[in-house]
């Protein structure tokens, strides 16, 4: 079976997107921007996004849909293609990048940001200045007045509903995904981790680290200290559980009890395992030999970070 998608290889970038092609622009926007290889956004991508099932027929050699014994046409099931409408009901995050409502409206206040540039063009923020001269960018309700506390207070005003709407738009979505990636490795430096000479793949396997953990948790992750965290040993239980999905008090159990009890090393292990297993489809997006990936674990002593 072949399924033709889009200009593949052999292209410019050396970037093979398969059933994604319809991102490819934003994808390589994205990527130039920042000064990465667009391969290592789209593995950020494909860790972040959810995907579509789609049901390719199955053909004969004549070209037309086989069928079953009763009649039924046979297709083959298949997950590739990012999905730009998902949303998660139980943590609120929407979109291809999977953006909660209030990291979205604080980056949107955030200069240099690609949604902050686009929130401005759409006059949803703007820079005010206060009697003593102090200036501050601010989230422009639908009556015109401003805020810098979108979030907490007017969920229900039209421009905050269009601003967070926005999450469900590709190219909004991916390079706000590319620039709190960007965001995510400064801070890395500045808590001291040594992130010269990683290559672009090292980045983003750090970026999607980043971005599942938070700003707070994610350094807290590589120094291995998740416990000194906001709820203790206690509230990463919780989190753990809740990381699982259905019957995740279970499922965390069972892999705490296979840590001996220890908590942070049953998390550590489930989410290095889970990011170095989503990267090592990271190959497919490539047109030439592929960049090496590094296991999480080698890739956090080399920062400077506890191994697990």
């Amino acid at each position: 079976m072949t399924v033709v998608v889009g200009p593949e290889c052999p292209n410019k970038d050396k970037l093979r997107l398969g059933r994604n092609n319809v991102y490819r622009t934003a994808i390589v926007d994205a990527a130039k921007r920042l000064g990465l290889i667009p391969q290592a956004l789209c593995a950020l991508m494909d860790c972040e996004a959810g995907k579509v099932t789609e049901h390719i027929p199955k053909l004969g050699a004549d070209g037309k849909q086989l069928k079953d014994k009763k009649g039924k046409l046979l297709s083959t099931p298949i997950r590739e293609l990012w999905n730009a409408n998902a949303g998660n009901a139980q943590s609120g995050a929407a979109g291809l990048t999977q953006f909660l409502a209030s990291t979205w409206l604080a980056h949107v206040l955030t200069p240099g940001r690609y949604i902050h540039t686009q929130s401005v063009a759409n006059g949803w923020v703007r820079k005010d200045t206060d009697a003593k001269g102090h200036s501050k960018w601010v989230f422009v309700l639908a009556n015109g007045t401003s805020t810098t506390e979108a979030f907490k207070r007017h969920l229900g005003d039209d421009n905050v509903k269009k601003c967070l709407a926005m999450r469900m738009d590709p190219t909004w979505s991916i390079n706000a995904a590319a620039d709190y990636g960007n965001a995510n490795l400064k801070l890395l430096e500045r808590k001291g981790f040594k992130l010269a000479g990683l290559n672009d793949m090292d980045k983003a396997k750090l970026m999607y680290l980043m971005h599942h953990e938070g700003e707070g948790s994610g350094p807290l992750f590589i120094s291995n200290t998740l416990a000194t965290g906001r709820g203790g040993i206690e509230g990463l239980r919780s989190t753990f559980a809740t990381q699982l999905g259905g019957n995740g008090a279970a499922k965390a159990a069972e892999l705490i009890s296979e840590a001996d009890e220890d908590v942070e090393v049953a998390y550590r292990l489930w989410l290095a395992t889970f990011i170095d297993n989503n990267f090592k489809q990271a190959d497919k997006y490539f047109c030439s030999a592929p960049i090496r990936v590094i296991a999480l674990n080698d890739l956090l002593e080399n920062i400077g970070g506890e191994m697990l």
